[in-house]
């Protein structure tokens, strides 16, 4: 062995997964669970506010909760709207953040004034519950409901006058977002797994009008959730475990389609601020992050249950999850700034806890006369017991040590590393008598069955080929202990190779499909 430095003794490292190699997933790892509300019933809506300072609207029951963001960064609760007779449905807010759309199970939608959190209007209408609810984007006097009864109905907001009706879809509408060009033109998606785009030009107060259908596509399945792109050129919906991204330009070619986003149904769906980057949640328990042209999966995140709905913070830097478990989380990106004072908080918190105890000669001053005399500070450095026993190449003793403690299997793996970099894992080994045999059986026994990762298991076989082929007293084995350990560890190799067996029919198939 070549002479040099003393290295002590390091578990050994998890191979490195093909995540932690992609920058998207590096930055979205970044958005951790900051904060976790409770609300009164399964959260239904989620909505951010489009200005500053982005408030919250979460809807949960028969009422509304409006958070704003604290000076610690998490979300305070300014208030509660609670004048709605039965469960709220859908919210929206005005682009210009001043004004709320809420619509209910009794088939009410109420404007309600952000600031003063007063109800304006009342938007009664002969429906069904109200399910979704917009305001158009160029005339902010007009917007629109969707009910349950799949109809589509345009409001006057300063008079509350219901200004049109049209059977969009023949079962509930889950989606209505406002369409490019002018006030008249939106888009819908129901239940009935139609995604359509509606041109509505009313020509006076009394319900005439000429509503004339410019786009129709099917989806194949109910639609639960959908987001309109910038423009109004391109759409994506979510219905089942399939999403899709409309050409609406094109009148309404199939641009992308993604048969299996989720396990489960996709239950909602939000687009960033810059279109390029699309959440989905499903009740599967999984949150989603997709790129919105190709739908390339990008990073997912846990739940603790199903997902009920999602939003995008309009700055990007946020996102909000609701569940049915009547709980919501708040995820903001964890900056280098937010990092920084995190470390510097806890180190803050380190000081503090500290007692300082005062030393014996403190506060003593030499006299005249007194001789002082300055001690040198000695450190010493207590090794661990297997450092200290590879440091005096006590090898034999490793092995004593081990089969004493019965260490965690890495750590049994990472002497054997050790041994085999040493040239020193044969003569260790070598006729090491029954019972260190039996000893060293057993925790290769647990390593093969606590890891699958190829690294650790060819460490362990390349351990135990060493160990039968320089132990007598495993050829075969002499006692009954012996031969129970042998049926353990050949099921083990047996169930490994079954898991190879699996993977080469797999890598068939593949070859077969893809022509490789």
């Amino acid at each position: 062995m070549a002479t040099g430095e003393f290295h002590p003794l390091t578990e050994l490292p998890a191979p490195r997964r093909l995540y932690e190699l992609t920058n998207e997933a590096q930055y979205y790892k970044s958005f951790k669970k900051r904060q976790q509300e409770t609300e009164s019933s399964s959260i239904v809506s989620l909505s951010f506010c489009p200005e500053e300072p982005y408030s919250l609207a979460v809807v949960s029951g028969t009422r509304i909760r409006i958070w704003q963001k604290g000076k610690d960064g998490k979300m305070e609760c300014q208030s509660a709207i609670s004048k709605f007779k039965d469960v709220v449905q859908c919210v929206a807010w005005r682009s210009d953040g001043k004004l709320i759309l809420a619509g209910d199970a009794t088939g009410t939608t109420m404007v309600i004034e952000t600031e003063s959190r007063q109800v304006l209007k009342r938007l009664r209408g002969p429906s069904d519950a109200v399910t979704c609810v917009s305001f158009a984007s160029s005339d902010r006097t007009r917007c629109a409901t969707g009910g349950r009864d799949g109809k589509l109905r345009l409001w006057d907001v300063a008079t509350a006058e219901l200004l049109l009706t049209v059977d969009a879809h023949s079962d509930c509408m889950k989606v209505l977002s406002p369409g490019a060009g002018s006030a008249d033109a939106w888009i819908t998606a129901g239940r009935d797994g139609h995604v359509r785009v509606w041109d509505l030009q009313t020509s006076d107060g009394n319900g005439s009008s000429n509503a004339a259908k410019i786009v129709d596509v099917d989806h194949g399945s109910p639609i639960d959730a959908g987001e309109v792109f910038p423009g109004g050129g391109m759409y994506v919906s979510a219905g089942g475990t399939s999403l899709k991204l409309w050409d609406l330009v094109s009148g309404g070619k199939e641009a992308q389609c993604l048969q299996q986003a989720h396990s489960k149904a996709i239950t909602g769906l939000s687009l960033d601020s810059k279109a390029s980057v699309l959440l989905t949640v499903s009740f599967d328990g999984l949150a989603k992050v997709f790129q919105a042209a190709s739908l390339k999966q990008l990073w997912s995140f846990q739940l603790t249950g199903p997902g009920s709905c999602i939003a995008w913070r309009p700055d990007n830097l946020a996102l909000v999850i609701g569940l049915e478990d009547q709980t919501w989380r708040f995820m903001p990106r964890k900056t280098a700034v937010d990092v920084a004072a995190d470390i510097a908080a806890k180190n803050k918190e380190k000081e503090a806890s500290k007692k300082k105890r005062p030393r014996a000669t403190e506060g003593l001053e030499a006299g005249e006369g007194d001789e002082v005399i300055q001690t040198k500070k000695h450190h010493f450095v207590k090794d661990r017991k297997v450092d200290f026993l590879f440091k005096k190449f006590e090898y034999q003793k490793v092995i004593e040590f081990l089969l004493q403690k019965s260490p965690d299997p890495k750590i049994a793996l990472s002497v054997f590393e050790e041994l085999l970099n040493r040239g020193a894992l044969q003569t260790t080994l070598t006729e090491v008598g029954e019972e260190n045999c039996l000893g060293l059986l057993r925790i290769l026994c647990r390593a093969l069955a606590s890891f699958r990762d190829m690294f650790y298991t060819q460490l362990a076989l390349e351990t135990l080929h060493t160990l039968f082929d320089c132990n007598k007293c495993l050829q075969p084995p002499k006692t009954k202990a012996l031969s129970d350990l042998m049926r353990a560890l050949h099921g083990d190799v047996a169930k490994i190779l079954k898991e190879n067996e699996d993977l080469m029919e797999t890598c068939g198939m593949l070859r077969l499909v893809a022509n490789l």
